[in-house]
């Protein structure tokens, strides 16, 4: 980013307070897959925005950047809380960390998506939002968690019907139906 080095690192740390405290009173009143998606799709769109300004624009680049910041911190947030509400007690803590590791996968290569930019300046910032929009499409996928129970074992955990987006369980246990019924309408259920 352009322009001084000290101030945009003290942009960067506003931003993130921002985007935790956003996300935190988002989570209040709308739904993680919503939060999730609205806020990469943002982010992937502001970073591809980025590299068609001209050069004078230095300062609305950096605004841009920002933006793309405060979304991606955001969902980032969320995909914890998320993440920990779709597996079951009994694989919580493997699941929230093999999640956990492979975010770090992303941490260890973004200094070499950085330095795609000695090549091309728009590179780093056409890549990252590419993969940003992309996972922001892919995370519609993800079932809503918002207000269903958590899972307590594997044979409670609702598998996920992908052509209607709506969660699909067959024939739910004795113990879970009653639980489901309280969470779901019945008409959201595949029969």
């Amino acid at each position: 980013m352009s322009g001084d080095a000290y101030l945009n690192c003290l942009l960067s740390a506003v931003v993130e307070l921002v985007a935790y405290t956003g996300a935190w009173l988002l989570l209040k009143v709308a739904s993680r897959r919503a939060i999730i998606s609205s806020t990469l799709l943002i982010g992937g769109s502001v970073l591809l925005l980025i590299p068609m300004l001209p050069e004078k624009f230095s300062s609305f680049s950096v605004g841009l950047a920002m933006v793309g910041k405060l979304g991606v911190t955001a969902a980032f947030s969320v995909l914890y809380i998320s993440a920990m509400e779709l597996y079951p007690t009994v694989v919580r803590g493997m699941g929230v960390g093999v999640c956990s590791m492979s975010s770090e996968i992303g941490g260890i290569s973004s200094p070499f998506l950085a330095f795609m930019g000695t090549y091309n300046k728009a590179l780093p910032y056409i890549v990252m939002g590419l993969l940003t929009l992309a996972v922001g499409l892919l995370s519609l996928l993800l079932p809503e968690t918002r207000g269903i129970a958590l899972p307590e074992d594997l044979s409670q955990v609702q598998p996920l019907n992908w052509l209607s987006m709506k969660p699909c369980h067959q024939e739910p246990a004795a113990e879970t139906e009653a639980l489901m019924e309280d969470q779901l309408p019945a008409e959201d259920w595949c029969k």
